[in-house]
């Protein structure tokens, strides 16, 4: 019996300690946008989408042109991902009107390789990028050591990144990470399931239909 009430017991501590995590569909982003600057500034989102508006940012976190970048030379492969966790992930966010804090989570870009050009100036690169968070969210305000509920939201658009060109004594370029902006912009829309049942059964009958006309001929 004791066994049974030590396994009960920790069974209990473990749903206590686990966030709850939301069933809902996730939040997408329908505009705005983020930036890492330097070594040390960001990150820093500010992003929107129907129904909700967010705002979150922390300690550096890692980026890929930051970490990749240092310094990089022509025909050197870079891209505009980066992730961040934990300290990195904090701020607020607005769900239908409820405000929310953002206590912790993780935030993961993923973007196109990026070729960097032989040049001897600055230089502007851009690549399409996806994002994808499970921000931690407590009603405003959470309190000491709040029940947190894990938020899905994802997005996507169009990364720059930004380097700036120095020239080692021989005179060959090299180029150092400056900053990388997302502009996030609405996703192409796709078929609802709903919809692509609806059409599957369209075209079952439209079949059926058919086969019944060449049977009477």
């Amino acid at each position: 019996m004791s066994k049974i009430l030590c396994l009960f017991a920790a069974l209990l501590m473990m749903a206590a300690l686990t966030p709850a995590t939301a069933n809902a569909d996730p939040l997408v982003i329908t505009s705005g946008t983020g930036s890492v600057t330097g070594f040390s500034g960001g990150p820093s989102f500010n992003v929107t989408g129907l129904n909700f508006a967010a705002s979150a940012g922390g300690s550096q976190g890692s980026s890929h042109p930051q970490m990749s970048c240092f310094p990089c030379v022509s025909g050197a492969t870079i891209d505009a991902g980066g992730f961040f966790g934990g300290s990195s992930v904090l701020g607020s966010i607005t769900i239908d009107g409820t405000l929310y804090s953002v206590v912790g989570g993780t935030i993961i870009l993923s973007g196109s390789p990026i070729i960097v050009p032989n040049s001897t100036s600055n230089l502007t690169l851009t690549s399409p990028f996806t994002f994808s968070a499970g921000l931690h969210v407590c009603p405003f305000p959470c309190g000491f050591q709040p029940t947190f509920t894990t938020v899905d939201v994802i997005g996507g658009g169009i990364a720059t990144v930004n380097l700036q060109v120095f020239f080692l004594t021989n005179g060959t370029p090299i180029f150092q990470f400056t900053s990388v902006t997302y502009d996030f912009q609405t996703p192409v829309p796709t078929p609802e399931p709903m919809t692509i049942l609806l059409l599957g059964g369209g075209l079952v009958g439209l079949a059926a239909k058919l086969r019944r006309h060449r049977w009477r001929r």
